[in-house]
């Protein structure tokens, strides 16, 4: 048996799956990766590599060289289509989406994990009688383990004062339960969060593509955790420290306010094909302050410049549904997981450390881990994959499903 029909036999039995992609995976779409966009002659001519182009530092340096390497990026995403591989993946998913009793037993254990996280940061914040803790940006390259969910700010709700017992309240989709939880703080000021998706999907993509192509091909934007972003939103720079005369080393005098908004249109900018310069009939800037605007993208040197939208990056849901599975993984022996990892490479290895520190958690024989990667198919950092496929993403996606087609026929 060869890696590829390893790989379909461990999809054919899993439970659950972990779809988790890298740049590998757009480019067999026909987008160059970072990388090959830097080869661009005026790029070679500047001396400037694409670490550089998309940073904070090029905004103020070279606004018009930062704007027309992001914006020539959006382009091509919007003009390329996601290569067939999406659509096979979207059918593995599919695969355990079917599983109602699944679904059901998943949302119940993340529920009871999101109650816990809840409970115990109520307690911790009532003996230190401190408010409760704001949201931090997360840096990415060194990927977070997402603290409890905070509780948010107290507010009456039909006549009952703050001190009355939380009111919960629940709405269920075909893919996620949402709850929104109303409860006092341990001050008078409170701190308003998000609602938070309760996972009840057996299938979730983690990715660090910006893209978006995981929801153009299909899959429910509720399992679609872009950890760096997403170039079709786009956020507040901040104020940048433009004065020749700095008193500050800081990029900016001011952190970007929290709006996030539509990237500009099209009829409002123009890049120069050769300089690769952006031209602006009406600059971008923010809705809300209007300071200097940039795509929702987690980029090198961004520190906490990075607007961590949670209904983008769903770090948190990220949690809750490792967590759940792991923990289903446990209470029940006969359950499995497969992680299938795809074209992540090492520069930024966050994807690749995600996967293997979700493997290690898992009890060894309920969980494999599948890594495609054409140049680096093992290179652990924590743990190396039970399967190593040195190949493209499409080519290794279709020889899998090929095989996983025959084993369905079979049985």
């Amino acid at each position: 048996m060869d890696d590829y029909q390893k790989a379909a036999l461990a999809i054919q039995e899993a439970h659950f799956i972990m779809i988790a992609a890298g740049a590998g995976m757009s480019a067999d779409g026909g987008v160059p990766v970072f990388g090959a966009i830097a080869n661009h002659k005026a790029y070679q001519n500047l001396g400037i590599g694409y670490d550089n182009l998309g940073s904070p530092l090029m905004l103020i340096k070279n606004a018009g060289l930062f704007y027309g390497f992001w914006l020539s990026n959006l382009e091509s995403y919007t003009n390329h289509q996601p290569h067939e591989g999406y659509a096979i993946l979207r059918q593995w998913a599919s695969r355990m989406e079917s599983n109602k009793v699944i679904s059901s037993l998943l949302e119940a254990e993340s529920k009871t994990i999101l109650e816990r996280d809840n409970l115990s940061l109520t307690e911790k914040q009532e003996s230190v009688e401190k408010e409760p803790p704001h949201l931090h940006f997360p840096v990415i390259s060194t990927p977070p383990n997402p603290p409890p969910l905070p509780l948010s700010k107290p507010k009456s709700n039909n006549g009952k004062e703050k001190g009355d017992k939380p009111q919960t309240k629940e709405t269920k989709s075909d893919s996620e339960v949402t709850i929104q939880t109303e409860a006092q703080g341990s001050s008078s000021s409170g701190c308003m969060f998000p609602e938070i998706s309760i996972p009840s999907s057996p299938s979730l993509v983690v990715t660090s593509n910006v893209d978006g192509w995981f929801l153009r091909s299909g899959f429910q934007a509720s399992t679609i955790c872009e950890i760096h972003g997403n170039i079709y939103k786009w956020q507040c720079s901040g104020t940048p420290n433009n004065s020749e005369k700095k008193t500050t080393p800081q990029l900016f005098l001011t952190p970007p306010c929290s709006s996030t908004f539509d990237p500009p249109c099209s009829s409002t900018y123009f890049v120069d094909p050769e300089t690769r310069l952006a031209q602006f009939t009406t600059p971008p800037i923010c809705h809300k302050c209007k300071s200097p605007s940039r795509p929702n993208i987690y980029m090198f040197g961004d520190g906490n410049l990075f607007v961590d939208d949670p209904n983008t990056t769903k770090l948190r849901n990220y949690s809750l549904w490792t967590r759940g599975v792991v923990s289903l993984l446990n209470k029940n022996p006969e359950f499995k997981l497969v992680i299938i990892e795809i074209g992540c490479g090492l520069r930024v290895p966050s994807i690749r450390k995600r996967c293997e520190e979700l493997l290690v958690s898992c009890p060894s024989s309920q969980a494999t881990f599948v890594r495609i990667n054409p140049d680096y198919p093992d290179n652990k950092i924590l743990a190396s994959p039970n399967i190593c496929i040195k190949d493209t993403a499409l080519n290794a996606i279709n020889a899998i499903n090929k095989h996983l087609s025959k084993n369905e026929v079979r049985g």
